[in-house]
């Protein structure tokens, strides 16, 4: 006979007081063995799940406390992890029309990039990252050409057939994560595809 599915874990301590504080109402650590470059190794996945009534509610902040929306403030953060990690390489997985790669740009970049991959399953998200990408560039080369110093590719797949054990240091999931079921999760931190 069918099991009786388990009874729902209780919710984490104090989410209500965590909404719209700014912290966390759930934090998540899981220590992971992946296969990076043809070698195993072991690497820490940190969560942090904020709630939210709407998702409107993110951009709102910006009007209703007079300060940057958090999209704008998860953004800048992940530009500034990006500086310090100072990669050759990077992807952005799931990178949409290309916010995350313009905002790094506009902002001085990364001096260490020498290559940037941006991946979307949508070709017309990724068309259009494209030309904002080019425009970020030639603007960034004073209204000229872009740069030759950086490579800059448009790849279209979905994650199950991404390949990333072929060359970047980084990869980038920004409000990716959970659009992914786990083997697409797994087969991305194994590089295979």
């Amino acid at each position: 006979p069918p099991r009786a599915p388990a009874p729902a874990p209780p919710p984490p301590a104090g989410p209500e007081s965590a909404a719209g504080s700014g912290e966390a109402a759930l934090h998540v650590e899981a220590a992971l063995r992946v296969v990076y470059r043809g070698k195993r190794r072991r690497c820490r996945l940190w969560l942090q799940l904020h709630s939210a009534t709407a998702a409107e509610e993110f951009e709102c902040v910006a009007a209703r406390d007079g300060g940057p929306s958090l999209g704008a403030l998860r953004i800048n953060y992940v530009c500034e992890l990006l500086r310090q990690l100072r990669p050759a390489s990077w992807c952005d997985v799931g990178c949409g029309e290309g916010r995350l790669i313009c905002s790094l740009l506009r902002g001085g970049g990364a001096p260490s990039l020498r290559r940037v991959v941006a991946n979307d399953v949508s070709a017309r998200a990724l068309r259009r990252c494209g030309e904002k990408v080019r425009a970020a560039l030639a603007a960034r080369a004073g209204g000229g050409a872009p740069s030759a110093e950086l490579e800059f590719e448009l790849l279209c797949s979905p994650v199950s057939e991404l390949r990333l054990a072929a060359g970047c240091d980084v990869l980038t999931l920004v409000e990716v994560v959970e659009h992914l079921d786990p083997p697409e999760l797994q087969r991305l931190g194994g590089g295979r595809g």
